[in-house]
């Protein structure tokens, strides 16, 4: 899987965090995003250490981009979202 980074936002818990459990079972490095910084702490500490944990409000474009800046450094970047029980996939970083 190389250099492959994925961020899952809604990652802390519910299908989020099973997304990010999965992707690195397959080999990616996540970040996890939530709004609740206790939260995405914890769950990136039980993901283990090819998970990172990044408080970041969806809502906020601004907030977005600071996350996506942050990890893009590290990989080709994938964003799969979960939110509502759907699951988006999309890669790229966005400007």
């Amino acid at each position: 899987m190389g250099d492959r980074v994925v961020v899952v936002t809604g990652g802390s818990k519910g299908i989020g965090y099973a997304v990010a459990r999965a992707l690195i079972q397959d080999g990616y490095t996540v970040t996890i995003t939530s709004r609740h910084a206790d939260e995405v702490t914890q769950a990136a500490a039980e993901l283990g250490g090819q998970a990172r944990g990044a408080a970041c409000d969806v809502r906020d474009p601004q907030a977005v981009q600071a996350a996506v800046d942050a990890v893009t450094a590290r990989g080709a970047l994938v964003i799969a979202g979960a939110a509502n029980d759907e699951l988006v996939l999309g890669h790229g970083a966005l400007s």
